[in-house]
């Protein structure tokens, strides 16, 4: 460490001294400087001092605990990304579950109506054939059927079949499974319109006869069936 002297006696002076406290002469401006340089380079130099008397280790936890403080600013700072893109997946996987649902319910539905298209399907085809097999059997009775005269006259044709078709040119026949009917409704050769109507039950019976939309008496129905018959 320099020591600061008065340029007259030579007095040592300290460095904050403006007046020698020996002679009594001011002190230069430059002393003063240099006394302030002084301090400045024995600060200096004690804080060296101190830097090299720290050990190493220290110093690199000072500069661990430093960069640990910065990265844990960053992370109070920057925003959390990963939870919004869980949320989004969860989201997806949210929205594939109710589409994967809503497809099985549509299934479920369609199979439930298909079954019971398939089972009305059925019942009617099964209520047709029936229908059919009734029919055919009615009609079949009818026309194989013969009509018992109270009279002694003979007569030509033998059964209804034989006598409808000869007496009639054209007609259709009807069934009623319900009541046991049967009914034939047709054009005669002499431009009548006829509804013959028969019991099918046990046996078979004409039940009525309408001619041009007019029922016929009971009494002159077996008049009716004679000219047919004859």
């Amino acid at each position: 460490m320099r020591v600061i002297k008065c340029s007259r006696c030579g007095a040592p002076l300290e460095p904050s001294a403006k007046v020698c406290p020996n002679c009594g002469k001011l002190v230069s401006t430059q002393s003063t400087v240099q006394g302030r340089n002084v301090r400045r380079s024995s600060s200096q130099g004690s804080v060296r001092r101190s830097n090299q008397s720290k050990p190493k280790g220290s110093v690199r936890q000072a500069s661990i605990s430093q960069s640990n403080r910065k990265n844990m600013q960053m992370r109070s700072v920057q925003p959390t990304a990963p939870p919004k893109r869980k949320k989004k997946k969860l989201g997806a996987i949210k929205y594939k579950a109710r589409q994967t649902a809503d497809r099985t319910v549509e299934r479920v539905k369609s199979r439930r109506e298909f079954a019971i298209a398939a089972r009305a399907i059925t019942v009617a085809i099964v209520v047709l054939i029936v229908y059919l097999a009734i029919y055919f059997v009615q009609v079949f009775r009818v026309k194989v059927s013969d009509y018992d005269f109270d009279s002694e006259m003979e007569m030509s044709k033998d059964n209804y079949g034989e006598a409808i078709s000869d007496y009639f040119d054209d007609g259709s026949w009807s069934v009623n499974p319900f009541n046991a009917t049967c009914t034939y409704t047709g054009e005669s050769k002499h431009d009548e319109e006829y509804e013959i109507v028969f019991s099918v039950g046990l046996t078979v019976k004409v039940k009525s006869i309408s001619v041009d939309g007019e029922e016929i008496d009971d009494e002159l129905i077996e008049t009716k069936m004679m000219g047919m018959f004859i």
